[in-house]
């Protein structure tokens, strides 16, 4: 794994700690890391990485350049390789699945995702969700979120008005769980909320793992809604949405839009478009949006 940062860099690969190897320092301090393990992992792995970048120098961005990930050569057994995971390894792919925090005892604890824990996706510093935006960055910034990070980008300027400059919402989810309560739960889903504490909703994508919501999250929901009344958010904002979105109808967008208090807020519906929005395209019109919104803020 081979990437650029600022500052000092420490990184475990399945909860254990692994060499971070300097290979060079620009004139401005931008240095060149290089993490290599020194027996190969044939399956996939959590890769946890801690960085103390300089505050300020790329805004809230923790790397300049795109992460580069070189595979080594493997076997695997004739099949469906489709559902063999370490597949994804050989193409350098990367997914985010699982949340880390650091102990008392610099302990790196990693969630699992096993039976009985339920999964929370936010992004915490020192146990603080908006520390992050407090502590990482300065000045106003541009925040992005995609679904329920939608719900938290709006809730982020609400909390921190004078820190937010714009928003980008892809298929933005305020109020999801209480939708999902009322009317994306069977019976068998309730009671499985009730006595396991969570339940499997289906996926409609690739990977084919089930979306696990636990009742906490929905509880917790409950004391964040924001469709309810007006949004009191001025600020530009623009909203993307697939119409062939099967997870957050593509109507809510047009509902979020109504809600918010200021006037420059923009809805960009994609006709063939999903809820990930993640194809080359949709990520150029994604990148697009971001640059003009940037020029527009200054």
């Amino acid at each position: 794994m081979r990437f650029k940062a600022c500052g000092e860099i420490d990184c475990w690969v399945d909860g254990k700690p692994v060499t971070v190897t300097t290979k060079g320092i620009e004139a401005d301090g931008l240095t060149s890391f290089e993490i290599a393990l020194e027996t190969p992992v044939q399956r996939q792995s959590v890769v946890a990485m801690r960085i103390a970048f300089q505050v300020g120098r790329i805004a809230g961005a923790a790397f300049e350049d795109p992460i580069a990930i070189d595979c080594g050569r493997g076997r695997m057994e004739i099949g469906d390789w489709g559902k063999i995971g370490v597949l994804e390894n050989y193409s350098g792919a990367m997914r985010y699945r699982r949340t880390f925090a650091y102990g008392t005892d610099g302990e790196l604890l990693v969630e699992t995702g096993s039976s009985g824990q339920v999964i929370r996706e936010y992004v915490y510093l020192n146990g603080q969700p908006l520390a992050v935006l407090d502590q990482v960055t300065e000045g106003p910034q541009l925040v992005v979120g995609s679904s329920m990070g939608g719900w938290i980008m709006l809730l982020t300027a609400l909390q921190r008005p004078g820190r937010v400059a714009g928003l980008v919402g892809i298929a933005a989810a305020p109020d999801f769980t209480e939708s999902l309560w009322r009317d994306g739960l069977d019976e068998g889903q309730r009671e499985s909320l009730e006595r396991d504490g969570y339940c499997d909703i289906p996926n409609c994508y690739d990977d084919g793992e089930p979306y696990r919501i636990g009742r906490g999250l929905l509880e917790e929901g409950r004391d964040h809604l924001l469709l309810e009344a007006d949004i009191p958010i001025d600020l530009p904002v623009r909203l993307l949405h697939g119409q062939l979105d099967e997870d957050v109808p593509w109507e809510h967008s047009l509902t979020v839009a109504r809600h918010l208090h200021g006037a420059d807020v923009e809805v960009l519906l994609v006709k063939d478009g999903d809820h990930r929005l993640s194809r080359s395209r949709d990520l150029a019109r994604l990148i697009r949006t971001v640059d003009a919104l940037l020029e527009q803020l200054g």
